[in-house]
């Protein structure tokens, strides 16, 4: 799952991801990071009128969407739970190492 991340991804995110592989390890490093929580207003009010099959196509665009945003700032998406997402957004470059 690593070496496909690698393989499509920003050139620090796949560095990043390349030095995982390689040392097994990242070393421990303090980052400024935002995190950012999901939540869709009124999911429960739409949801009650629609079928399991529309509620998940309508997540399922929700959520190729939101990461597809997330992907675009660097960052990383955490999980979806239900109608909610978790992300984090931090530098890469950050944590590369320093020449």
């Amino acid at each position: 799952m690593i070496r496909a991340a690698c393989s499509s991804g920003t050139a620090a995110r796949t560095q990043f991801l390349y030095r995982l592989l390689k040392e097994g390890r990242l070393p421990w490093q303090m980052v400024t990071a935002t995190v950012l929580f999901t939540d869709l207003r009124g999911y429960s009010s739409v949801a009650e009128g629609r079928s399991p099959i529309e509620i998940i196509a309508w997540l399922n665009e929700y959520q190729s969407a939101m990461t597809e945003i997330v992907l675009q700032h660097q960052g990383i998406v955490k999980d979806f739970t239900g109608d909610g997402m978790r992300a984090v957004l931090y530098p890469y470059p950050a944590l590369l190492p320093q020449k």
